[in-house]
């Protein structure tokens, strides 16, 4: 793309930095200024004579784009809406080819960009957070139910951690668009296994019960997150409901958000307080395994053993979600390169390749990731950052990740600097590698509400 024409001066270093739609707008608002509609057609019919890089299909969108984009600014009322319609009826891959708000000088149509933009990612975010399902119907192996699952809902399920002859086992399974968390309790109780997560390997991995797993009292599937009731245990003139959580393995959840005022709880007919209403918790989730938490509610002196026990509670779970490949290409150019996804900044300032004097061949590459979303909530939770994930990648495929370590350079509110490290990179020229991250481009706040009945606890047991 570098080197590819382009019919205006300047124009090679603000493609690299912007992307093409970005470029071929702020051209387009130019022209619009100086040579109205004619402007615009003779721009767009350049660069896609010129650009002929880009994919076959990447131009007729941009014309669309581009052509809602100067709608933006009309002054007939019905030609903005129609274009606003026009643009969110894209969906999620208008994300990547709207350009920056500052290329757009029109007020209206700016602020209408930025509405755009948001409905787009927080109904995409909305879409990528929900349950999967799976449709699989018939007798086979455990081996092969795992890497159907996996293979339907993008959550690694793994066996390979039980006897040699359990994955083998033929299991009948008769899977309707069944949620993924029902499909592990259904599988899990026919099979006589239990489950446990892998944070490092995202993965759910089945395994044999140990001596001191014992099954929930009750348990809610709530989109892609299980909540499960562990035990109702009186103390005193209390009761303390201890729970659980758990997010689907190829979610990003980063912390648990409990406010006990959000419970509430009865034992028969009879409606229980909470002991401490004000009380609220956050709780680090970036292992993705379980997070336990419990809410404490005053009993009084009131038998209540053998009566049926309801908790309806809501907590609020803090996401990363939509991961978005974020390329940078000619590692060799001095300037610096910004790419923007979702709501999401990542900024390619500084990038080297050297030679160690054993002949090692290494690389140093700095980036900033700045998030819209900051806040002392962001900055309390904010390590989640420091575990994207990041590798270098050769025209050939060959995929390098992180082997030296990194370093923190900055620190702000929203965002970070880092410098990653690699080491013993293959004879690759630098001009053929590409660094690609990962990032989560939007942070989300994902309610769950769920209830539970059980049997109250007799009073006799209490402490």
């Amino acid at each position: 793309m570098k080197n590819a024409p382009f019919p205006f001066a300047g124009a090679e270093s603000t493609l690299q930095e912007e992307g093409l739609t970005a470029v071929m707008l702020r051209f387009c608002n130019t022209f619009h200024r100086s040579a109205g509609v004619l402007g615009v057609s003779l721009l767009l019919l350049a660069c896609e004579l010129t650009l002929c890089a880009e994919p076959a299909d990447e131009p007729d969108l941009t014309d669309q784009i581009a052509g809602y984009v100067e709608s933006l600014s009309s002054d007939a009322l019905a030609e903005r809406t129609a274009a606003e319609r026009a643009l969110l009826e894209i969906g999620p891959p208008l994300l990547d080819l709207l350009p920056p708000p500052d290329l757009i000088d029109d007020p209206a149509a700016r602020d209408a960009l930025g509405r755009i933009r948001q409905q787009i990612e927080i109904e995409a975010a909305e879409e990528s957070i929900g349950a999967t399902h799976v449709t699989l119907a018939g007798e086979y192996s455990l081996a092969e139910i795992a890497a159907e699952i996996s293979r339907q809902t993008g959550n690694t399920v793994v066996v390979d951690r039980l006897p040699q002859d359990v994955p083998a086992q033929v299991v009948d399974v008769q899977f309707d668009e069944t949620p993924f968390w029902e499909c592990v309790a259904e599988l899990t109780a026919t099979t006589e296994l239990s489950w446990s997560i892998d944070g490092d390997a995202h993965a759910l991995v089945l395994i044999d019960p140990g001596p001191d797993d014992s099954a929930p009292i009750a348990a809610a599937t709530r989109g892609a997150f299980r909540v499960e009731l562990e035990s109702v245990a009186p103390k005193r003139s209390t009761l303390r409901a201890q729970m659980r959580i758990v997010a689907e393995p190829r979610l990003r959840p980063l912390f648990l958000s409990v406010t006990d005022a959000d419970f509430s709880a009865s034992a028969g007919h009879r409606e229980l307080s909470l002991f401490n209403p004000n009380a609220h918790t956050e709780l680090p989730m970036t292992s993705r395994e379980p997070v336990e938490f419990a809410v404490i509610f005053s009993a009084g002196n009131e038998q209540s053993g053998g009566a049926t026990m309801s908790i309806d509670g809501r907590v609020t779970i803090h996401t990363a979600a939509l991961p978005r490949e974020v390329r940078f290409r000619d590692l060799t150019a001095e300037t610096r390169v910004a790419r923007r996804r979702g709501g999401v900044t990542v900024t390619l300032t500084r990038s080297r390749f050297g030679t160690t004097n054993a002949g090692d061949r290494t690389g140093r590459f700095r980036l900033t990731v700045a998030y819209d979303t900051g806040g002392p909530a962001f900055e309390s939770h904010r390590t989640w950052i420091y575990h994207n994930e990041v590798y270098l990648e050769a025209l050939d495929g060959t995929r390098i990740a992180v082997n030296d370590g990194f370093d923190t350079t900055a620190q702000a509110d929203g965002g970070v600097g880092l410098e990653y490290r690699f080491k013993e990179l293959p004879d690759v020229p630098p001009q053929e590698w590409e660094l690609v991250y990962i990032a989560s481009t939007l942070l989300i706040d994902v309610p769950v509400e769920f209830q539970f009945e059980s049997e109250a606890p007799s009073a006799e047991k209490t402490e």
